[in-house]
Formats: C-alpha cells, structure tokens, sequence
C-alpha cells in the first residue's frame, strides 16, 4: 500500500492531475491509495472487478486465521469499490448480487481475445486427445474429468497441462493408465502445439459453486482463439452468445463429462473444424483489444463530460 500510494501521488505531483485512475483487480493496497489520492488531489477512480474478493483463492485450504483476516478484507474492498466512480465487471452477477455496486456506472468486459498466430491445425495425426490445461484442483472439475475418464471405455487420450494439488494424483493416474498423460507445466509455445493438435479443448468446472456467477473462464478466449472445438460445462459467467460456437457437457458427473466426450469423437472431423473456425471469428470480430474496450473507453469519457 505504501509503496503504491506514494508511486501513484509522484505521478499526479510529476505530471500533474489526470482524468483519471484506473484500478485493475479488486485489492486493496491498490483501492485504497486511488482513494487517498482523489481525497488529496480529486483525481476520479474506477475499478476493473475480475473476481470477487470473497471466491479468491477458491478450491484452496487456508487457516482460520486467514479466512478471518479476509473477511475483514473483503468488506474494506467492498467499500472502497462502492466509493469509486465506475466499475466493470467480468460477469453481470457481480454488479447484481453485491447491493453496494449497484448504483454505480458500470460495464461488463468478461475478457479480452489477442489472437496470436499460431501453429498450423494438424488434427488426426496420431490417436486423438482432449487437451485440460490450467490450475490442478478439485474445484476446476479436474479431479471429477480424470477419474471419468480413466473409468471410460474411450478410443482417445486425455491430456493434462498444468500444476495444483492434484498433480501427484494425475500423475498416478497416467502411470497406471497409458491414454492419460500429465505434461506438468509447459512453455506458451509447446502449450500452443498441444492444443492445436488436440480434438477438443476443456473446460470442467462445476456449475454447483457458487463463484461460478462471477468468474468468467480465462481460458475459454484463449482455447477458442486457436480455432480448436472448445467443451466446456455451462457456467452462469459465459454470455449466452458464446454457446453457438461451443460444446456443452450438459450434467457435471463422470457419466456427462464421458458422454460429451463421446458425443464430440463421433462427429465429423469436418464438422468439428468448422465450428473451431467459427468460434476463432467471433473471437477476432468482437473480442479483440480495440473492440472489447470500446466501452470501458466510453465510461471513462462520459464520467469526464459530465464533470466538466
């Protein structure tokens, strides 16, 4: 805190008094010194909300004392957000469910795509595989994904990229079954080999947690701008608009996830490529920089109009 408040009040001092500060993320070190300085210098605020405070850290064991201290937390946070001039939020439950925000100038900006370019799509080279990549926790459905598949009579292989507490249990998992394989962590750039090559890219997380209303799957952007099908569970965060261009695993159980899998093996390569194509257009149309900011540009612009 003390080194941001000092870091943000040289800059108004340096080169004088901005429109405006921008605070991404909702901490509290970094709420608290944009309030100071529009007390001390009148400098407007607003606040990129990517997670709720209260589901931070979700699917990970902590002490008493830290569920106490954050807490308390979380209540700073919520008053330093109700205090600032506008907020965008990565989901619309967000501004719904907390009464304190509801009042405030408000977007929802669930993500931004940067289409880079990638390796060429080589799928049907070798035994198919489903590609998970990310955090290794029983609260991302990892654990529920690999125990279906290794019960599963499929003809594909299931590969896992990441780390997290169920990393030694996946890696017992490949070792006694040769169709599941864990990569561990891997560079952006053999990453992006693995999920060009892959039949389809997952996402497994429950619907039944509760922090599923205000998370928008990072993910989801950066599988669908590969061009590969994306399967993903329907979780509340996703915008209706993006499930034309997705697979649904419709029930979160080992028997859904298994059917969904099956279900998309059984489709026509053709068909699975082009619905990869089309979701990589809607991607590159509507989810890049310059158009997903667009209006998080014009919430700061009209908040300058109206105070002039």
């Amino acid at each position: 805190f003390v080194t941001s408040f000092f870091a943000l009040l040289s800059e108004v001092l340096r080169y004088g008094r901005p429109d405006t500060i921008f605070v991404y993320s909702a901490h509290t070190p970094y709420l608290l010194a944009a309030f100071l300085v529009r007390k001390i210098c009148g400098v407007d605020y607003f606040v990129m909300v990517p997670d709720l405070p209260q589901h931070m850290n979700h699917g990970l064991k902590q002490s008493p004392l830290w569920r106490m201290f954050k807490t308390i937390d979380t209540k700073i946070i919520t008053r330093l957000v109700a205090r600032a001039n506008g907020v965008a939020t990565i989901t619309k439950y967000v501004l719904s469910d907390v009464p304190e925000w509801k009042a405030l100038p408000s977007i929802v900006l669930e993500g931004i795509a940067e289409v880079q370019c990638m390796p060429k799509r080589v799928e049907g080279i070798g035994k198919p595989y489903f590609l998970y990549s990310g955090g290794l926790n029983e609260a991302y459905g990892v654990g529920e994904l690999v125990r279906a598949f290794a019960d599963s009579k499929l003809d594909a292989e299931l590969w896992i990229c990441g780390s997290g507490p169920l990393s030694e249990t996946i890696h017992s998992y490949s070792e006694s079954d040769s169709r599941i394989k864990y990569l561990g962590f891997l560079s952006q750039d053999r990453l992006a080999t693995a999920q060009m090559a892959a039949v389809g890219l997952l996402i497994t997380r429950p619907v039944v947690d509760p922090y599923v209303r205000y998370s928008f799957p990072s993910k989801l952007l950066e599988y669908m701008g590969t061009g590969v099908p994306v399967l993903t569970t329907r979780l509340p965060g996703i915008p209706g608009e993006y499930y034309q261009f997705l697979n649904i695993i419709e029930e979160c159980s080992s028997n859904g996830i298994i059917a969904a899998l099956d279900a998309h093996l059984s489709r026509d390569a053709a068909e699975r490529q082009q619905q990869g194509r089309k979701a990589l257009e809607f991607v590159k149309e509507f989810k890049s920089p310059k158009v997903a900011v667009a209006p998080l540009l014009h919430l700061l612009e009209s908040r300058r109009r109206r105070r002039d």
